[in-house]
C-alpha cells in the first residue's frame, strides 16, 4: 500500500518527498519486503531526491529481518561512502543482521568500527 501512496502522489499534484519515501521504506521493513524497499532506494535516487539516514537506516532494517547481511553490509558501506554518518541504528541494524546470519565476526568488526567512529553504542547495539 506505501508503494500504492506514493504512485498516486507522483500522479498528483503533490510530489513524494524524502519523508514519503522513508515512510515507505519502513513499512517495507516492517512488512518484511526489504526488496521494493531497496527499489524505493533507487528511485529516490533517480528522481535526485537524497535518502537521509533515516532512508538507509530502514533499507537495511528490512534487510537485516529478512537475514539479508549482504545487503545490510553493502547500504551499510554506501552510508559510510556517502555524506551521511552511520547512527547506532545504522550499527544496531546491521548487527542484527549479522547474527542473524551466523556472522559473528563481522558484528564484532562492527562494533569495534563504531566505537573507532566515536559512535555511542546504546542498549539496542548491545541487543543486537
Amino acid at each position: 500500500w506505501a508503494i500504492a501512496v506514493l504512485h498516486a502522489m507522483a500522479g498528483s499534484a503533490v510530489s513524494p518527498n524524502v519523508i514519503a519515501y522513508n515512510c515507505a521504506i519502513s513499512a517495507c521493513a516492517k512488512n518484511a519486503q526489504w526488496q521494493p524497499g531497496l527499489r524505493l532506494l533507487k528511485v529516490m535516487r533517480d528522481a535526485n531526491i537524497l535518502p537521509n539516514i533515516i532512508s538507509c537506516n530502514a533499507a537495511i532494517g528490512g534487510c537485516a529481518r529478512c537475514g539479508r547481511l549482504d545487503h545490510a553490509l553493502v547500504l551499510f558501506g554506501q552510508i559510510r561512502e556517502s555524506e551521511l554518518i552511520p547512527n547506532a541504528i545504522s550499527y544496531s541494524s546491521t548487527i542484527s543482521s549479522c547474527k542473524r546470519g551466523s556472522h559473528w565476526t563481522s558484528a564484532i568488526d562492527l562494533f569495534r568500527r563504531m566505537e573507532l567512529d566515536r559512535a555511542s553504542p546504546d542498549l539496542m547495539v548491545f541487543n543486537a
